[in-house]
C-alpha cells in the first residue's frame, strides 16, 4: 500500500543519488608564484601538437566546405553552358545541352564526393605528422632524405 504524508501526497521510494566520489581538484600552494617551467623543448612539443589537434578539430568542417564550394561552381558552371548554348543553338540542341548537363553533373558530383573523402584521409595524415614533434621531425628527415636520394 502507498505511504502518504500530512497532506495526502503519495511519497514515492525514489533512489537516492550516489555521492561523487571525484577527486578533488584543490591544489594546495606549495611555493608563492610558482608555475610549470617547462623547457623549450616540451614547449615546442606542446604547439606542434596543439597544431594537429586543430587540425584534427576542423577536418569534417574543411572537407565540407570543400565538398561545397566544388559543387556550387559545378552547378554554376553547368547552368551558364545550357543557358549559352539555348542562347546561341536554339531550344532543341538547348534540350539536349540539359539532358547532357544533367548526366555530367551527376558524375561530377560523383568524383566531387570521392575527393572529399580522400581530402579527409589527406587532412588525417596531416594531422598525424603534428601529432608531437618527434612525428613532424621524422616526416621532415624523410623528406629530406628524399630529395636528396
Amino acid at each position: 500500500m502507498a505511504r502518504m504524508d500530512e497532506h495526502g501526497n503519495i511519497i514515492l521510494n525514489r533512489a537516492r543519488p550516489l555521492p561523487d566520489t571525484r577527486r578533488s581538484t584543490y591544489i594546495p600552494p606549495t611555493t608563492h608564484y610558482s608555475t610549470p617551467s617547462y623547457n623549450w623543448w616540451e614547449r615546442l612539443n606542446d604547439w606542434v601538437a596543439d597544431i594537429g589537434d586543430w587540425i584534427a578539430d576542423r577536418i569534417e568542417d574543411i572537407t565540407d566546405w570543400v565538398t561545397v564550394a566544388a559543387c556550387v561552381v559545378t552547378v554554376i558552371a553547368l547552368a551558364i553552358w545550357v543557358v549559352m548554348t539555348f542562347i546561341g543553338e536554339g531550344v532543341f540542341e538547348g534540350i539536349i545541352c540539359t539532358i547532357g548537363a544533367v548526366i555530367i553533373g551527376y558524375i561530377i558530383f560523383a568524383i566531387i564526393g570521392l575527393l572529399s573523402y580522400v581530402l579527409g584521409y589527406v587532412l588525417l595524415g596531416i594531422r598525424f605528422i603534428f601529432w608531437n614533434i618527434y612525428s613532424l621531425l621524422a616526416t621532415i628527415i624523410g623528406i629530406v632524405l628524399l630529395a636528396i636520394f
